[in-house]
């Protein structure tokens, strides 16, 4: 670039031979650019996820504390964890409560079924924060709930069918140990408590599985770049990758019991993970 400057009439003017930049240094420029946001963007999506999963199993971690807690006051015997049917309705309180869906069902935005004591055991030793009962990066809504500007819905989590009493437990015959109390569990480190469960599978908050057909009733999340957050009976929290195509299933915000075909799981790797992690044999 050529800058030169002349004296007319005693005032000062100021040229330029060239324009700042050539077209050819523009384009060079614009790759240079766009090489690096192509290395930038991965990394820091890769740091997004990560973040997410920590923050997920930190509210694993508290809401397994609050468990435990519960647990501690009542001798114990574990929270309650009942099936809540489409209308809400439970014989009595559980662990959690309400039923989500892809409709403008109140209980998909009412926090009140996590934080009141009426519907939630646990709500007392969580300090009435709901935060802790969505994995950050469950932002699924249905067309319909985002047209009437919904941005997410206030549960993500459920809880392993086979902890604490509750109706219906014995949905698979004598396959399962229904755990009542803390002292029941055998292997605490190797017997999850609450999973983030998938957004088209979620309704009530009792994750079950079936223990008899190799078969997924209910479908795990795997929200964290194909891996899923659990909380485990020894406090512990980990994010678990998952090995199978049929348990990544993409979110179409649709009932997954009534339009997705059954995942038949067969010998699979991630099936065979959580069903081993869920309960120990029948003791009768």
């Amino acid at each position: 670039m050529k800058t030169t400057i002349k004296h007319a009439g005693g005032g000062v003017q100021f040229s330029s031979g060239s324009p700042a930049f050539t077209l050819i240094e523009l384009l060079v420029l614009l790759a240079i650019l766009a090489v690096l946001a192509g290395l930038l963007l991965p990394a820091l999506a890769q740091s997004k996820v990560k973040a997410q999963g920590i923050h997920c199993m930190n509210n694993h971690k508290q809401l397994a504390v609050a468990w435990f807690m519960y647990a501690d006051d009542y001798s114990g015997k574990l929270a309650r964890n009942t099936v809540y049917d489409a209308a809400g309705a439970a014989a009595s309180t559980s662990w959690t409560g309400g039923w989500l869906d892809w409709t403008l069902r109140r209980d998909n935005i009412d926090t009140a079924w996590l934080t009141d004591k009426k519907h939630s055991l646990l709500a007392p030793y969580l300090g009435a924060n709901a935060t802790v009962f969505r994995c950050p990066a469950d932002l699924a809504v249905s067309p319909l709930q985002k047209q009437n500007g919904w941005s997410q819905r206030v549960r993500s989590v459920a809880m392993n069918f086979c902890m604490g009493e509750g109706e219906a437990k014995d949905k698979y015959g004598k396959a399962q140990t229904v755990f009542k109390k803390s002292a029941d569990i055998p292997t605490p480190a190797n017997t999850w408590v609450i999973t983030d469960e998938h957004p088209d599978s979620l309704h009530d908050a009792c994750f079950w599985v079936n223990l008899e057909r190799s078969e997924w009733d209910e479908l795990p999340a795997s929200l964290h770049n194909g891996a899923g957050g659990f909380a485990f009976a020894d406090g512990h929290s980990e994010i678990h990758k998952w090995q199978d195509r049929a348990t990544l299933s993409p979110v179409r915000c649709q009932d997954y019991g009534v339009q997705y075909a059954k995942v038949m799981a067969g010998n699979q790797v991630d099936y065979q993970w959580l069903k081993t992690r869920t309960t120990v044999g029948s003791k009768e």
